[in-house]
Order: structure tokens, then sequence, then C-alpha cells
């Protein structure tokens, strides 16, 4: 038991505040620092002392978990200006690998600095699950080790700013997912099927339970018929990997079998490119009402759009017809 070892935490969100809990309650001495004086206050009733900036600064060892890429700019600037240094900095924030990799810069030669997002969530936090996603350019040290290991399973992927590409990689992939499942069982709804048995059957039938575990909020509203609205932030994560794809280092996605660029699979990595994540973001947060306009044999025709893709699908007497798919989460 780590009895004494004095570890600071700046950012107590849902994950900075679970993260500060686990080390408070595995033995760790821990300060924290927020802005907000309500979650500082909730830290402390467990445990944890409130200290400044100025008295983090000299600490063993410094979590930042923090919401943005200006806010670990803005907490550096300040502990830059301190006299003392930490010893190690774990950065676990969500945000760009150029943000991450400048945190030497910022203290100069001697602090160990670690990249070391996480995939999980804030009971994962709790209970020392988490998958920890480190890139560093040295060894681990032992103290370091010793506070990840506490909080779940350490992977190294790399260098410095390497665990936040690989984070950025699998938010993709995550929010992916929650989009797709949640049309899927939308367009369950509107062919007719009962949403609470569609639900039942796809929980226990897609790989890995995914479908349980993302959708279990959206599902029951759509059961209980107030349709989907679930509130997704795609756009700011998925945000950073278009920003570091517009520098180039994305290769371009290309035809299957061919040596060419597909101009419809590549992401458009531009402002309107931005902009249209953000539309989708918002379209997806929107309920979608069944089309009012039914076939002869009762199944919902989905509006055709411009531009829309097609699938064929089998009505309810077994004939193929080609429906068009408006979904707003097509890319």
């Amino acid at each position: 038991m780590p009895q004494g070892q004095r570890v600071g935490v700046v950012g107590l969100g849902a994950m900075g505040g679970s993260i500060a809990t686990r080390l408070a309650v595995r033995g760790y001495d821990v300060l924290v620092r927020d802005l907000n004086p309500i979650v500082v206050q909730r830290l402390v009733d467990q445990g944890a002392t409130e200290a400044s900036l100025a008295e983090i600064a000299g600490i063993d060892l410094l979590v930042l978990s923090l919401p943005s890429d200006a806010a670990v700019h803005a907490v550096l600037a300040e502990l830059a200006a301190q006299e003392a240094r930490p010893r190690i900095v774990l950065e676990m924030s969500t945000v760009r690998p150029e943000t991450v990799r400048a945190v030497p810069a910022a203290f100069g030669v001697g602090v160990e600095v670690v990249d070391a997002p996480v995939s999980g969530g804030p009971a994962d936090a709790l209970g020392g699950t988490l998958s920890l996603l480190v890139g560093i350019d040295a060894p681990l040290t032992l103290l370091a080790r010793s506070v990840l290991e506490t909080l779940g399973a350490v992977h190294l992927v790399g260098r410095l700013g390497d665990g936040k590409v690989v984070k950025l990689v699998n938010n993709m992939i995550s929010m992916s997912n929650v989009a797709v499942a949640a049309e899927a069982l939308q367009l369950g709804v509107d062919l007719g099927l009962d949403p609470e048995r569609l639900y039942r059957v796809l929980s226990v039938i897609v790989t890995t339970n995914m479908f349980g575990d993302i959708l279990s909020n959206e599902a029951a509203a759509i059961v209980g018929g107030l349709g989907f609205a679930p509130s997704l932030n795609v756009a700011a994560d998925d945000s950073f990997a278009l920003a570091q794809a517009s520098h180039g280092s994305a290769p371009e996605y290309r035809r299957h079998g061919s040596g060419e660029p597909d101009r419809h699979a590549a992401v458009d990595h531009d402002a309107a490119g931005l902009d249209r994540l953000g539309r989708v973001s918002r379209a997806i947060a929107r309920p979608r009402r069944r089309d009012r306009r039914q076939s002869r044999t009762g199944a919902c025709r989905l509006p055709r759009q411009r531009g829309a893709d097609t699938i064929t699908v089998l009505d309810r007497r077994g004939a193929r017809r080609r429906s068009a798919v408006g979904s707003p989460t097509s890319l």
C-alpha cells in the first residue's frame, strides 16, 4: 500500500474525479485542484486535500485530466511559472498528440512525462479496470507504473503522443458503433418490429454484447415510444483526428482493388468536412419519425434523398425491392 506517496490530480471531471477517488481509496496522499468547488469538496470528503497549482507543482506525481487542449496549455503555463517541478507528469486528457508532446518543454529536463489516455469510463476508474494507452520516450519508473497499475491495465503503445493517437482512433470506432447501432435499432422499429423484443434479441446476438452496452438508455427511450435522442459528442473527439489528417499524416482511402483515391470514401479534412461532422452529430441527436407513407404490404418506405445509397430488402411477401437509405449518419 503506497501510504504517504503524494499524487496531485488537476481536473476533477467524470474521469479525473474517479481517478482521484481510486488513488485516495488505495492509500495515496491525493492533492486535488479544479475550478469547480463542488467537485473539489466531494473529493475532500473522500480523503483528498485541496491544493493550489503552486502547492501541487513540486509533487511526486502529477495527473492531468482536463477537458481540452486549451485547458492543458493554461495549466502547463501556470505550472511552468512555479519554481518547483513535479517528478512525473501523467497526461491523461483526451487531447491532440502535439499537446502532450509539448509538455516536456514546459517543465524542462528532469521531469518524466507519460502520455496515458484511457479507455473506459468512471466506473472502470473507480474499480481499477481502465485500459491505459501509454506512450513514453523512456522506460516507466516504478512510481509511474505503480500509479497506472492501480488504475488498470497498462498497454505500451509507443512514444510520447502515440497514446493520444490510439485513444482518438478508439473513440472514432466507438462513436461509429454507437451511431450504427442506433440507426439499426430505429430501422428495425420503422420496419414494424417490436422495439423491446428487437432490443432483447440484439443484446444477446451482437458480438460481445456491444449493442446492450452502448445503447441501453437509447433503446429504453425507443421502447417507451420517445424516439432516439442520445447526447453524443461525436464531433469533439473525432475533430482531433480530422485535424490530424488535414496535416497529411493520414493515408487516403482507396477503392477496393484499385490504387486510385476514392473521393466518396475519403474523409473531407477541410472546414466543410468538420461542418459536416457537426451536422451529423446534430442529426443523430434528433428523433427520427416514421414516414407516414405506407406500401401495400404495410412496410415503411424510407424517403429517397438525392445521392442516397440504396439497399435491397425483402417485403412481407418475400419480393425484392430497392429502398433508399437517407441515414443522417452517412458520411
